[in-house]
């Protein structure tokens, strides 16, 4: 199907070994038979091997390097597996870093995180919003506000094609979200407009002109031509203008019904072989946005579209772009499993971006995003990286994680069922009588006697809490 990743798989006649054999996304392959039989194939075992991986984006608990090496080939027992440790982010900001550091696990070196890049990039756009009817024209709706909030914070940029990638949790989500995105996306400003003419004589006034300005009454959007210092605005819906200035009323040209009209010579000619086109955006999948290459226009593109990457997380996996968007990825904190691969796609889904992020939920009340509602910029402040650094070392993902992680094991049936045969001898034999000492365990909600340091039942330390942030009144922050 368009947009699903596919693997390459080795021919089984063309035999052939490598020197240097390296697998990527590893986190997500631990004791993955199909690939142990290709790699096993390449006599990978004898070669160098080079395993990626990365924690923080793994959807459940990932073994350490030497078992997830031997899950995947036959190592010799007496081989050893080298761990390097990377912590330097090269594609991203330093904003996009502290914001994902909230989903970064401990084991991905959050604290250690620095980036390449000096700058600090735009702060992250968020738009939540309340759980009404309609949620996927809502969330289109959002979507649009959040490319035009981003616009018009990276207002030097003039082209937006295949830079800006919509990203949502799974295939249903997004296939729901394709039809209203694409209709709400009629209502947007196109990044760039062109007036052209197929004469060999083309008026002064043709040419590419860049979105300058959006206004919400009468003029609607303008563009600028820096070939020609004019501008092209709208006078009222519909009716454009070729002029010196935003409104200038005597403007170089105009279109009406009978097509466009240009001054020349002290007079109006009108002109047949004038149009004008607008490139809007065009919703593609990670799949073909990437595989046109250079991003020029080439006989596979139209001209007149510029692509906006709609897809899930899982397909835009190793992929990256300018702008990310993450779309309808949050859920609720409930310590099952889906906790972890919620974690996860948010985590993967920031780190896409290399410039600027949005986040765009309706609101999950006691849901990773919560915390959203309860931050402000301090415009007046600059982004302070030491606080981020600090505020990283806090590792309230790595709670979640383990509560998660406690809590599956316990619902599993062998645990269940072991759990509710022994808890009431166990009850008996540690909670003999009530005592003010005795506690609860914070993750499996068992009663322990006082005399005991680790629950009887699932073996959580007394002193572990989950840390959860609310606040009452909106925290700064750069």
């Amino acid at each position: 199907a368009a947009g699903a990743r596919r693997r390459l798989s080795l021919g089984a006649a063309q035999k052939c070994e490598y020197a240097l054999v390296v697998v990527d996304e590893a986190h997500h392959l631990t004791e993955d038979l199909q690939l142990r039989e290709q790699l096993a194939g390449v006599n990978a075992a004898e070669a160098t091997l080079v395993f990626l991986s990365d924690a923080s984006q793994a959807t459940e608990a990932t073994p350490d390097a030497e078992k997830l090496a031997r899950s995947l080939v036959n190592l010799p027992r007496d081989q050893a597996v080298a761990v390097a440790t990377l912590s330097e982010v090269v594609r991203s900001t330093k904003r996009i870093v502290a914001g994902a550091a909230a989903f970064q696990l401990d084991a991905g070196r959050k604290a250690e995180m620095s980036t390449y890049t000096a700058s600090p990039g735009p702060p992250l756009v968020a738009r939540i919003f309340p759980v009404e009817d309609d949620t996927d024209d809502i969330y289109a709706r959002e979507v649009v506000e959040a490319i035009a909030a981003i616009r018009r914070q990276l207002a030097d940029l003039d082209d937006l094609d295949d830079r800006v990638a919509v990203v949502g949790p799974d295939d249903a989500f997004v296939e729901r979200l394709r039809g209203p995105l694409d209709r709400a996306l009629d209502s947007f400003a196109p990044m760039s407009a062109t007036l052209a003419s197929t004469s060999d004589q083309p008026p002064a006034a043709c040419g590419t002109y860049v979105l300058d300005r959006e206004t919400g009454g009468i003029g609607g959007a303008a563009y600028y031509c820096a070939a020609n210092g004019l501008y092209l605005y709208e006078r009222s819906s519909g009716s454009w203008c070729v002029g010196k200035a935003h409104g200038d009323k005597s403007c170089k040209a105009y279109a009406s019904h009978k097509g466009w009209s240009f001054y020349l010579n002290k007079n109006w000619t009108l002109r047949s072989d004038i149009t004008l086109t607008f490139a809007r955006f065009e919703l593609v999948d990670a799949a073909m946005a990437s595989a046109v290459w250079p991003r020029v226009e080439t006989e596979a593109r139209d001209s007149s579209k510029q692509w906006l990457v709609v897809d899930t997380v899982d397909n835009m996996d190793g992929l990256e772009r300018l702008v990310v968007i993450c779309v309808g990825l949050d859920q609720v904190i409930d310590r099952g499993a889906g906790v972890l691969e919620t974690r996860s796609r948010l985590y993967r889904a920031m780190t896409r971006a290399q410039l600027a992020v949005a986040v765009v939920n309706e609101a999950v009340p006691g849901g990773w995003l919560e915390f959203l509602g309860h931050v402000e910029l301090d415009a007046d402040e600059e982004f302070d990286e030491a606080a981020e650094r600090e505020n990283r070392a806090e590792a309230a993902a790595d709670d979640v994680v383990v509560a998660a992680t406690t809590a599956a094991k316990l619902n599993a049936p062998e645990a269940t069922k072991k759990s509710d045969e022994g808890h009431s001898a166990y009850l008996s034999e540690t909670v003999k009588q009530w005592s003010p000492s005795n506690w609860t365990c914070s993750v499996c909600k068992r009663p322990n006697g006082a005399q005991t340091q680790e629950c009887g039942v699932c073996g959580t330390h007394k002193d572990y809490q989950m840390r959860r942030r609310r606040r009452a009144e909106p925290i700064k922050v750069t």
